[in-house]
């Protein structure tokens, strides 16, 4: 119906905003077409899609209740306008009466109220949706197929945040798994890498990630220097083999 389809733009364009910001998609047809649908929502509809979760928790009002009589009156007046134009009107005078028709439908009070909803959410999506890339110190990284936002090491705050709300981090990821396999180790200041990768192996393989060690191997690696990057370890020195130190542990991707 139209307010499930007003809503499933709406939620479209959070994820789009998220990846390409809003200015961009401010100006595209998906954009044009949503707020078009707007304009022709119910009162009861429009109430519906701001109690969405994402929008009712910012202050955004739309007062039409009570404004029928008044949104009438105008457009009797616009029909008035009309009704008075004759054969012998001026040209100068039908452009100066078709102005006052266009203003007069303008001051709709019903067609203002929906402007001003639309400018309220429009003014959410510049204040609060930003796309990752936006954030200060933000980074992007790669793995095999898949494109993923991260968040640089000096946002320690952020950092299990990034690697539990990415959707391509889901439980099964291999970043997500040599996390877990780090702290199941059971170290928990310095870390040999053998261990460690034999965890990391055995786990991906019983996932059904792949089965070509040497592959997991050098997916390994690549997720010990993200991490590293991330500042989660470093590379340890004065050790007798391969380590490294762990500077801070996400315990919330085990619990």
């Amino acid at each position: 119906d139209g307010e499930g389809q007003s809503v499933f733009h709406f939620i479209k364009l959070h994820e789009d905003i998220q990846l390409g910001g809003f200015d961009r998609i401010r100006s595209s047809c998906k954009y044009r077409d949503w707020t078009h649908s707007i304009t022709l929502m119910s009162e009861d509809d429009i109430g519906k899609l701001l109690d969405q979760e994402g929008i009712s928790s910012f202050d955004i009002k739309l007062n039409v209740s009570n404004q029928n009589s008044a949104a009438d009156r105008r457009e009797a007046t616009a029909e008035q306008l009309v009704s008075s134009l004759s054969e012998k009107t001026s040209i100068l005078e039908l452009k100066s009466k078709m102005k006052e028709i266009a203003l007069s439908r303008q001051r709709n009070s019903r067609t203002l109220a929906r402007k001003k909803l639309i400018s309220d959410i429009e003014n959410v999506f510049r204040s609060v949706l930003l796309p990752f890339t936006s954030i200060p110190h933000s980074n992007l990284f790669l793995f095999g197929d898949k494109t993923m936002h991260s968040l640089a090491p000096n946002i320690i705050s952020d950092i299990e945040r990034s690697l539990l709300v990415c959707p391509a981090m889901n439980e099964h990821s291999s970043l997500n798994v040599a996390i877990r396999t780090l702290v199941d180790h059971g170290l928990w200041k310095t870390v040999p890498l053998t261990g460690w990768r034999k965890l990391f192996v055995t786990s991906m393989m019983k996932h059904g990630f792949e089965t070509d060690k040497k592959k997991l191997d050098s997916i390994f690696f690549a997720c010990v220097g993200q991490l590293e990057h991330m500042g989660i370890i470093k590379a340890s020195v004065n050790t007798r083999v391969d380590s490294v130190t762990v500077l801070y542990h996400v315990l919330s991707c085990v619990v």
